[in-house]
This record gives C-alpha cells, structure tokens and sequence, in this order.
C-alpha cells in the first residue's frame, strides 16, 4: 500500500491510450496495482488526475496495461503505482527504455530528484498526502495514441 510518485514532463500537448508497468525477472504470485497520474504543484504530486484503475499482475517479465485517453498539456506531472496487493515476490521492472512501444518517462534511480512515495495508500487515488523522498521507482510507462 505504497504509492510510487514519478516525475515526468510532458513537451507539447499529447493523448495518451495506454498506462502500463512492468513486473521483473523474479516476479511470482499474484499481485493488484493501480496506476495513476497526478498533477503537479511545486515539483510535488498534488491532485489525482487520472485513476486509471487497476491491473492484476500474475507472471514475471510481462507487462499489463490499462487502456486509457488521457491528453496531457505540456508540463510537468506524476506518475502513481501503487501495489494494494503483493505477490510472493513482489518485483517490478524500473529503469528508462522503451517497452514495447510503450513510452517511459522515468528513471529507476531519480535520488532525490524526481520520485516520492507514500505509505498507508488503500483503493482509489486521493489528494497526495504526507509525502516521502524515494530513491527508486518502477517502470511506469504512458503510450502515444
């Protein structure tokens, strides 16, 4: 129940149909994420901006996905994963590549620069609250329409 916040920028105004993560080479079980925009407000996550839902995520090195339409302005925004329930060994992909034509906009490794986390998260996606500096993050990618 820890929401991952993830800074990106967005350079001109753009549709987005697909929001994804990624789970990692040791991934086994089961496990429900949500995933999320926010808004920005200081170079922090401030307001839900699209609750995308949630993806159950149940083998290694696959990617699930939630169709969305979402158009962003340019600026800046947060990504948000949160796993509300984890798998047996609860490993998501991070890094910044492409997966699958899927367009990342994150590193794995912002320290202190572009990732916060918060804890005691539960269902739907609410106003950012008590906000923590993270060190890592996992890949959470938007795709172009």
């Amino acid at each position: 129940n820890r929401t991952n916040y993830i800074l990106f920028y967005v350079p001109a105004s753009t549709t987005f149909d697909r929001i994804a993560c990624k789970t990692g080479g040791t991934f086994s079980g089961t496990a429900s994420v949500r995933l999320g925009i926010y808004n920005n407000e200081n170079y922090k996550p401030s307001t839900v901006l699209l609750d995308a839902g949630t993806v159950s995520c149940t083998a290694s090195g696959t990617i699930y996905e939630i169709t969305i339409n979402q158009t962003l302005a340019e600026g800046w925004y947060w990504l948000a994963f949160n796993p509300q329930t984890v798998a047996t060994t609860n490993n998501f992909a991070g890094g910044l590549n492409q997966v699958n034509g899927m367009m990342s906009m994150l590193s794995s490794t912002l320290t202190n620069a572009g990732t916060y986390t918060e804890t005691g998260v539960t269902g739907a996606f609410a106003t950012a609250g008590t906000l923590a500096t993270g060190t890592n993050a996992p890949l959470v990618a938007l795709r172009k329409s």
